[in-house]
């Protein structure tokens, strides 16, 4: 299970890390001063709080996919989009994007966890499986550092960007099952 689903939490902690590392990378780029990307990162932040009902709603309605694939997708997109990002509305842009995906999938991560643990050694697995979101929370700035160390911005976010796309059918692969399990469960 860990290394399934748990590799899905990796790319979700991953893809959603990127928010706070590679954004504000890419403003400074671009010559945005620091008050201009804090008022970005404001309005991003209330759309991502206005997405999180609607998330948690998608989750107990649609199933965990619904919510997950979103999540990786909007950061895959707006990495994608960002060298395209040359001024503060087109950068406000790529970040109302991944806010939207962001408060979609707030507490998938723990939601796919108490879905996926057994209830033998429920404690020992969910500590693993928050191992997982760390890794990829970690994971995701240690990627864009590397490849901007030994190549341009913007071919760390396309880079990104791709990894994040591949990342997004793994998600939603394995967010599937959990989702045809949990369905199998509730006809009994």
């Amino acid at each position: 299970m860990l290394a399934t689903l748990g590799t899905a939490v990796v790319i979700l902690g991953a893809s959603r890390s990127l928010r706070l590392s590679l954004l504000p990378l890419w403003a400074d780029h671009v010559g945005l001063s620091a008050s201009t990307t804090s008022l970005i990162f404001a309005a991003a932040a209330a759309l991502d709080v206005a997405f999180m009902w609607p998330g948690g709603w998608l989750m107990d309605t649609r199933g965990r996919m619904v919510v997950a694939v979103p999540v990786v997708l909007s950061m895959a997109v707006a990495c994608l989009l960002l060298p395209l990002a040359t001024d503060a509305v087109s950068v406000a842009l790529v970040m109302a994007l991944i806010a939207c995906g962001n408060g979609l999938g707030s507490g998938i991560v723990m939601t796919l966890g108490a879905d996926a643990a057994p209830d033998d050694g429920r404690s020992q697995f969910l500590g693993a499986w928050r191992l997982c979101g760390d890794i990829g929370n970690t994971g995701g700035p240690l990627l864009v550092g590397a490849v901007a160390a030994v190549a341009p911005l913007s071919v760390a976010c396309v880079t990104v960007g791709v990894l994040c796309l591949a990342g997004a059918g793994w998600v939603g692969h394995w967010t599937r099952r959990v989702d045809l399990a949990r369905a199998a469960l509730s006809r009994r």
